[in-house]
């Protein structure tokens, strides 16, 4: 084999090589994992007795209007979650007899940089 065709065989063997890392790195080809952004999001948080971070409030129902529309109940330790929500504008609003709450709502955008809400916190005193 002449210097010159092994130069080129040698040449095509980094090529390939570098075009297989290269796909494996950007999750294509064999081994490599891709990585899809959700196509649903979440809003949750906590609704608090008196004050955020306080003693939980249970039972406060938590509406939520806009590119999804539902309502939920707090848990026995005030957690509230809305799922399978798609990109869009909402606003959350909490409520229970004889409670006043602080935030009174809350306008939230869900976008496919920003993702998931968390900490979408009220106090109800």
């Amino acid at each position: 084999m002449t210097f010159l065709k092994m130069t080129q065989t040698y040449s095509r063997i980094v090529t390939a090589l570098s075009i297989s890392m290269l796909l494996v790195a950007c999750g294509g080809g064999s081994g490599g994992t891709t990585v899809a952004s959700p196509t649903t999001y979440s809003i949750s948080g906590t609704v608090y007795n008196g004050f955020i971070g306080g003693s939980a409030l249970s039972g406060a129902t938590l509406t939520l209007a806009g590119a999804s529309s539902g309502s939920v109940p707090s848990d026995i330790n005030g957690a509230y979650s809305f799922t399978n929500l798609p990109l869009g504008t909402y606003t959350l609003t909490p409520s229970k007899a004889g409670v006043t709450f602080t935030p009174t709502n809350l306008p939230y955008t869900i976008t496919n940089v920003g993702g998931n809400i968390t900490f979408a916190d009220f106090a109800g005193n």
